[in-house]
């Protein structure tokens, strides 16, 4: 199975403030965006959860949330691909 890293973002754009009694009350959504590969010089795509953890803790990446997550091919068929 494949592991990909993304970058959590927060557009501004999917932001709403609305009021909630005598408070005014935030929802942000957070969406996926490609990690630039070049600029954090780490790849994006692993073999395993730790070698990509591993990869993140020796790219020295700091600030940035990013997520690990597992990607699974499915065929025309529905067979699943690992």
């Amino acid at each position: 199975m494949k592991y990909k890293i993304y970058e959590l973002v927060k557009p501004s754009a999917l932001r709403t403030t609305e009021p909630d009694g005598y408070h005014m009350k935030t929802t942000e959504l957070i969406t996926l965006k490609d990690i630039n590969s070049w600029e954090l010089k780490l790849e994006d795509e692993h073999n395993s959860h730790e070698s990509a953890k591993a990869a993140i803790i020796n790219s020295g990446v700091k600030d940035i949330d990013l997520v690990i997550l597992p990607v699974v091919s499915v065929s025309w068929n529905g067979d699943i691909k690992e």
